[in-house]
């Protein structure tokens, strides 16, 4: 081969040099990216699909994951970290050098030499790895926050939902309650017609009615507020229909604390922030390298003319250097401090850890009280009230009982009722908190198999 074509072929060599493979790490981010929902640009009409009117919960949830505005702004933090996942492995561009060179003879000018070169510079061959796998933690743990924002969404449309089924169920209590005691003036208004009752318990009646009328009306207001909740955790427009409000079905009993606490691996939350901390132990491997030298290659061609040389003096040159590392202060101090951040982040898991396991012991504190509350109601405090009432009333129409007595009872069966409605409404609140918590349904829990146990924490 010509001392030319050699040069030639060097250049397009170094000039092409690959930036590398993709790590596994790299190749695992991806294929995990790969599997979100895709995401589309802002002017693209399936970004924001046109959305029926919801119809049932599972459809208000299908909504708020595909337009959510917070969700897909997760999403779109995901991609960016996918997308410069290629960059961590980047060479430094090229260098592409001319030299002209004029020479003299008899003091004309007639003589050139020209030289072309072109540099590449070449980090040690470990770090660009370092810096993927570094990257690709990054990119796993957007991914991770994804997730989280998704499960804290659908608790987040999931609550206000039980809390308006809730309202729903309160409303129809008052309305029963507003009507007894309408039958019971109605009772009274007859036995003052004949004597038998003064005006001053039908006044009575007549206030608590219009009180009962007053409390079902004012759950419209909060209605209000709850409705423009959901609207907006689903992306809908506002005054967009939405479904009848109804509780969520719930399970009898809860798994045990301990059972729970092996499954919070898969809790949102602790997984940013294990992955977060493996991004920074990732970093710590690359600090450590920065004091490793670097490469350059390069190639030239060299063309003499007009000086009267053989032509076998024209050829290529090939170059060879390396960088001298003699900051070691600066990536001593470079390593520690990514050192700093890797303990930093470990702290963060733990912490993160910690809070996961106090949440679930609040959940599971705050099912066993409803769930306590709801069956006391249920069974003991208003089938004795309401039987308590039925005599009350039997005995009010004999003027066997007062006024005074009945509406008591009514005021206690009605509050009853309304602690059993809301102990069913924070059952299913509960449930939602503790799904979102987990980042998995109770189904899927007790369809899986038993963990294994979790590992020992390993070192910062």
């Amino acid at each position: 081969m010509s001392p030319r074509r050699a040069a030639l072929a060097a250049l397009a060599l170094i000039g092409c040099a690959p930036a590398g493979c993709a790590t596994p790490a790299e190749r695992a981010a991806l294929r995990d990216l790969d599997a979100l929902p895709p995401v589309h640009a802002p002017d693209d009409p399936a970004a924001a699909p046109p959305a029926a009117p919801p119809t049932s919960l599972a459809d208000l949830l299908t909504l708020a994951e595909q337009r959510s505005p917070a969700l897909r702004a997760v999403r779109w933090r995901a991609q960016a970290a996918a997308d410069t996942l290629p960059t961590a492995r980047k060479l430094p561009e090229p260098q592409l050098t001319a030299q002209v060179m004029p020479g003299a003879a008899d003091g004309e000018v007639d003589l050139m030499e020209t030289q072309l070169q072109v540099m590449q510079r070449l980090p040690w061959p470990t770090r660009p790895g370092l810096s993927a796998d570094v990257a690709a933690a990054q990119a796993t743990a957007a991914r991770l926050r994804y997730e989280a924002a998704r499960q804290r969404l659908r608790a987040q449309v999931r609550r206000p939902f039980a809390e308006l089924a809730f309202l729903d169920r309160t409303e129809r209590l008052l309305r029963l309650e507003e009507r007894l005691v309408a039958q019971i003036e109605e009772s009274a208004r007859g036995r003052v017609v004949a004597g038998r009752a003064d005006l001053g318990g039908l006044a009575r009646l007549a206030v608590r009615r219009a009180e009962l009328r007053e409390q079902a009306d004012a759950l419209e207001d909060r209605r209000r507020g709850l409705r423009a909740q959901l609207r907006a955790a689903a992306g809908l427009p506002p005054n967009t229909p939405l479904p009848t409000p109804a509780l969520e079905p719930t399970p009898e009993a809860l798994p045990t604390f301990e059972a729970l606490a092996a499954l919070l691996t898969h809790n949102p939350e602790l997984s940013v922030a294990l992955a977060e901390h493996a991004a920074a132990r990732a970093a710590v491997a690359r600090a450590e390298a920065a004091g490793l030298p670097d490469f350059t290659v390069g190639a030239g061609f060299m063309n003499r003319a007009g000086m009267g040389h053989a032509p076998d003096m024209n050829g290529a040159m090939l170059m060879l250097g390396l960088t001298l590392p003699v900051w070691r202060d600066a990536y001593a101090a470079e390593a520690d401090a990514a050192r700093a951040r890797a303990h930093a982040a470990h702290a963060d898991r733990d912490q993160a850890l910690l809070e996961a396991q106090a949440a679930l012991g609040a959940l599971l504190a705050r099912w066993d009280e409803a769930t306590r509350r709801a069956r006391v109601v249920e069974r003991e405090l208003a089938p004795g009230t309401r039987s308590a009432l039925e005599a009350a009333l039997s005995g009010l129409a004999a003027d066997r009982a007062s006024l005074v007595d009945v509406l008591e009872l009514e005021q206690q069966l009605l509050r009853f009722e309304t602690q059993r409605a809301r102990a069913e409404a924070d059952r299913v609140q509960v449930l939602a908190e503790l799904e979102a918590l987990l980042g998995r349904t109770l189904a899927a829990v007790h369809a899986a198999p038993a963990p294994h146990a979790q590992p020992a924490p390993e070192a910062p």
